[in-house]
């Protein structure tokens, strides 16, 4: 078929008309673009700590540990000449959420005779449970735990990026070295506003998109499209790259659609027109590229997405990564100057 016959029907696919029937289900956490963030430990209740033990000093247990108090000290009181073991504490979300980073600090310079406790902790790795799971998980990369770089001192924030997403209702830190005692106030930066891509197929009954706040799920092609709808994608940028990640996806125009919704003064009430994205072929690593130029008056603005996905009985979409959501910092560990106008920077990153 002659390609200008697969831009004519990939623009007919793509006229759309609102009596199709929608189901909402979520594809992957690593399809939620996020465009604000927010501090998670702040708002937890002291019944949501718990750790393996602490000082018998009510103002140092494992709720003084948010960033506006004193500290957790932990049940650790040997010098910190050796690495420790076995001691931790941990916060429970109630419910799973989208982790972008932790923040760490020492003890705080306040209280009495506080210049005598030059406490913190220098390194420690994490552990996290999923929501309705039993299995702790160990934070590695590459298949190695990581052994995150923290304090030099007792009250400078030190932001720890990850390097992914990570997911998670219950997390533990365990406090691998330290100076003085084992002590620190703790923060995770979590996922606040996000746009969430839609999955739309005819008939089945309505779901409800979580953003990945469940399991991740694939969705196969079965005789029609696998649909999605992205409301309110947004970049800076006046060109921005998905990369479709599944199984036995033919990255082409004639099996791969993705178009960026424009204004139509003179289209029908119910009509919707695109202006179509390019497929860019498969990448080494397996995904499908695809690249959308913006219209200057789109830059910085909520777009909608349509992309669709045809196959065999093997074909599969199960996550859409995006170059655009924009980060709480380059991954690994960095200072933080200004805590309050950093809090003030990432609430709304747009």
């Amino acid at each position: 078929m002659p390609a200008s016959n697969h831009v004519s029907t990939a623009k007919l696919l793509l006229t759309l008309h609102l009596i199709n029937i929608l189901v909402i289900t979520e594809v992957s956490s690593s399809s939620c673009q996020c465009i604000g963030y927010e501090p998670l430990i702040v708002n937890v209740q002291t019944s949501q700590f718990t750790a393996s033990g602490s000082h018998v000093d009510v103002d140092i247990q494992p709720w003084c540990s948010k960033s506006n108090m004193l500290g957790w000290h932990g049940d650790y009181f040997g010098v910190c000449d050796k690495l420790i073991y076995g001691v931790w504490i941990e916060v429970d979300f109630l419910e799973n959420q989208m982790l972008a980073g932790i923040v760490t600090w020492g003890r705080a310079t306040k209280g009495l005779y506080w210049p005598r406790y030059d406490q913190f902790v220098t390194s420690f790795h994490l552990e996290f449970l999923v929501d309705k799971s039993t299995e702790w998980t160990n934070v590695t990369e590459n298949g190695t735990t990581v052994i995150f770089t923290a304090s030099t001192n007792r009250h400078e924030a030190i932001l720890n990026a990850f390097s992914e997403i990570l997911l998670a209702r219950k997390v533990r830190l365990y406090p691998f070295t330290c100076s003085g005692r084992p002590t620190l106030r703790w923060e995770f930066i979590g996922y606040s506003k996000y746009s969430i891509p839609f999955v739309k197929q005819r008939f089945a009954p309505p779901g409800l998109a979580l953003c990945g706040l469940d399991p991740r799920k694939c969705f196969r092609w079965n005789r029609i499209p696998v649909r999605v709808q992205w409301s309110g994608f947004r970049t800076r940028k006046n060109e921005t790259r998905l990369s479709l990640r599944g199984r036995s996806i033919a990255c082409d125009r004639r099996h791969v659609t993705v178009g960026m919704e424009k204004n139509c003064t003179q289209c029908a009430a119910n009509e919707i027109r695109y202006d179509l994205c390019a497929i860019e072929g498969t990448s080494e690593n397996g995904q499908c590229q695809v690249l959308c130029r913006l219209r200057e008056s789109q830059v910085g603005q909520p777009i909608n997405l349509m992309l669709m996905v045809n196959g065999d009985e093997d074909t599969e979409l199960c996550a859409i990564d995006s170059d655009a959501s924009l980060t709480i910092g380059t991954p690994g560990r960095t200072l933080i100057h200004d805590w309050p106008s950093f809090l003030e920077k990432i609430r709304d990153m747009y």
